[in-house]
């Protein structure tokens, strides 16, 4: 978020959405049961994002990368850290199921 505050103009917008971390703990096979740890701090070896979309040569060329998954006050709390004014935050159903979060959108000002 440093980063992201550094390269906006004074009273320049910051619009970020993404995923929503508490997607990726629960199993909605499962009667909306957690799988996983939510407050997992761990990194994880993983694929760069949308590494599955290019062809399988080119696949070949992608490093690995290590995944972190914060939670979702690490996040806004970076936001509010790093200088940014909060504006708006809103989640968002996820697409195969609208009973669950799956995104989220934050608006920030410099």
């Amino acid at each position: 978020m440093s980063i992201l505050y550094s390269l906006l103009k004074d009273n320049g917008v910051m619009v970020l959405s993404d995923f929503h971390p508490l997607r990726k703990c629960i199993d909605e096979g499962n009667s909306g049961q957690t799988q996983g740890n939510y407050f997992d701090e761990e990194l994880h070896n993983g694929d760069v994002a949308y590494k599955q979309f290019f062809s399988k040569q080119e696949q070949c060329d992608f490093p690995d990368c290590y995944l972190r998954f914060y939670t979702l006050s690490e996040i806004i709390n970076s936001v509010i850290i790093a200088g940014f004014e909060l504006k708006k935050f809103d989640e968002h159903p996820k697409w195969e199921n609208e009973k669950i979060p799956g995104e989220f959108t934050i608006l920030a000002v410099k």
